[in-house]
């Protein structure tokens, strides 16, 4: 007899429960199944929110652990624990009895049927749960979001060939244009809005895995930034180059946020609220910043035809370029959508902050980024259409 059982979490501490299914089976037969949404008595996480799709109001008025403890206690008693990465959900229920104080036993022996699945079947490309279902011939509803690091690989290859494709045009793109504008042209094609635009609009329309593979997308943009980006303005060594990548907070912030959940290391309750919020307004505040650019300029020079020439490559070429690549790879819908957003985006403001700092034409560059914002409006929706 053995009972097979998979627990879902509300937040990265892994020590309360939102679900639970349990399945026993008992002389190659299944006798009893159940499955119950749990009110953890704590918060939801963005992120878990997203990846199990529980929300504190699907579990209003579903029992806590404490209630529902002693109607799995004598299932779990009766028999061999089974689970899918045993140890993850023996870990969850562990900590969950600590939490509500509740004294069981001191070992309970489990199996695992992911080290069950590599020992059988090694030739398999991984042993998730959906692969070796499909594998064996079983019908899976696999809820999770699949965040795996196949496709965050293909996300940072087709990113890291967009930015070197992107260096190779904006040397003969814009040879034609005076020395003042031609930097800024070069800067907007190389380095576009994906922090302040891109991030927030990829948050609204695919959530918090959308989001963290949109982390993983625009580390090559943040390198070109401070590498051949900043080059295009003023001349340093490569001491300074590398200084300017490992010291950037985006870098910085993405690699501790992976780190994380890599990890699962927990945050303080307050301390996980108050980066959700800080991350939440984002979106005003850039709109804000973008909006304050507009002041002060007659729109009549916003008709200037080198800025639309940009326009075309930055908001119609790259991301039919990307879409190629995304082809080529055999993205999925969500990762080809997070790709051609981040490469849609309008030319980034820090173009007009370089311009100001290092001599450039700080107007021609603030035109630059409103008017290809302005458009992208537009464009961005339609290149939607082709997803």
């Amino acid at each position: 007899r053995f009972i097979a059982f998979d627990v879902e979490t509300p937040n990265s501490y892994n020590n309360r429960i939102s679900a639970i299914g349990v399945t026993v089976v008992e002389d190659g037969k299944i006798v009893e199944e159940f499955f119950t949404l749990v009110d953890p008595e704590t918060y939801f996480s963005n992120f878990n929110i997203q990846l199990t799709g529980i929300t504190p109001e699907a579990v209003e008025g579903a029992p806590t652990f404490e209630e529902l403890w002693p109607r799995l206690e004598p299932v779990f008693s009766s028999g061999v624990l089974t689970a899918h990465n045993a140890p993850f959900d023996m870990s969850v229920l562990a900590k969950c009895l600590r939490a509500y104080c509740v004294e069981w036993r001191d070992t309970m022996p489990y199996l695992c049927t992911c080290q069950m699945g590599r020992r059988c079947y090694p030739a398999l490309p991984n042993h998730k749960l959906d692969t070796l279902c499909g594998h064996v011939g079983i019908q899976l509803n696999h809820h999770q979001a699949d965040s795996d690091s196949h496709a965050c690989a293909l996300l940072l290859l087709a990113s890291v060939l967009m930015e070197l494709g992107c260096l190779v045009l904006n040397r003969l793109l814009f040879r034609g244009y005076p020395p003042q504008w031609r930097r800024i042209l070069q800067y907007c094609t190389l380095v576009n809005n994906s922090g302040f635009l891109g991030m927030p609009m990829v948050s609204a329309v695919y959530g918090a895995e959308g989001l963290l593979y949109a982390s993983i997308f625009i580390i090559p943009n943040r390198i070109m930034m401070w590498t051949a980006g900043l080059s295009l303005f003023t001349v340093s060594d490569f001491k300074s180059k590398c200084k300017n990548i490992f010291l950037n907070p985006c870098i910085i912030t993405v690699f501790l946020g992976m780190a994380r959940q890599i990890f699962q290391i927990p945050l303080p309750e307050f301390l996980d609220k108050a980066a959700a919020n800080i991350g939440a307004v984002t979106s005003p505040l850039s709109m804000m910043v973008i909006g304050t650019m507009l002041v002060g300029i007659s729109w009549k020079t916003l008709l200037e035809p080198s800025i639309f020439y940009l326009a075309a490559v930055r908001l119609i070429g790259l991301p039919f370029i990307g879409l190629a690549i995304m082809r080529l790879f055999h993205f999925d819908p969500m990762l080809t959508g997070v790709s051609l957003i981040l490469t849609g985006m309008p030319a980034g403001s820090t173009s007009a902050l370089l311009a100001a700092k290092y001599g450039a034409d700080e107007d021609y560059a603030s035109r630059c980024i409103i008017t290809t914002t302005i458009m992208s409006l537009v464009t961005i929706p339609l290149l939607m259409l082709f997803i």
